[in-house]
């Protein structure tokens, strides 16, 4: 019978080093992206039109358009969705998300219109 090596026979391996990583000085670092000024005329335009159109049905149409206008940037997008929401929003937050939390307001509207109107436990859709 052939004997088995014990733990002690079985030579190991010197473990390898390893390489830390360290920063590096030399380095340099990726510019930051860099948020122009916000455009307060958008700004100004798309906040009366939205308030004038919340609650409604013209208001799909209007943020349409908003969504798909390329001079609406991040930065108005919070400085349109601030104006509405009466609320400071963060400056970091992202236009989908400014946005979405104006179409919050509006579907919350519309559904409070919706229910205002219902009579006699009835829908009013």
């Amino acid at each position: 019978m052939a004997r088995r090596p014990t733990k002690k026979a079985v030579a190991k391996k010197p473990a390898a080093k390893s390489k830390k990583s360290v920063a590096s000085a030399s380095k340099k670092s990726t510019p930051s992206k860099r948020r122009g000024p916000m455009d307060a005329a958008v700004v100004a335009k798309y906040t009366e039109a939205i308030n004038k159109a919340l609650g409604e049905a013209s208001f799909e149409k209007l943020f349409g358009t908003i969504k798909d206008d390329v001079q609406v940037t991040q930065a108005e997008a919070v400085g349109i969705a601030s104006a509405i929401l009466e609320a400071q929003v963060t400056p970091s937050t992202a236009r989908g998300a400014a946005l979405a939390r104006i179409l919050k307001l509006h579907n919350s509207l519309a559904t409070f219109k919706l229910k205002q109107r219902a009579v006699g436990g009835r829908s009013a859709a």
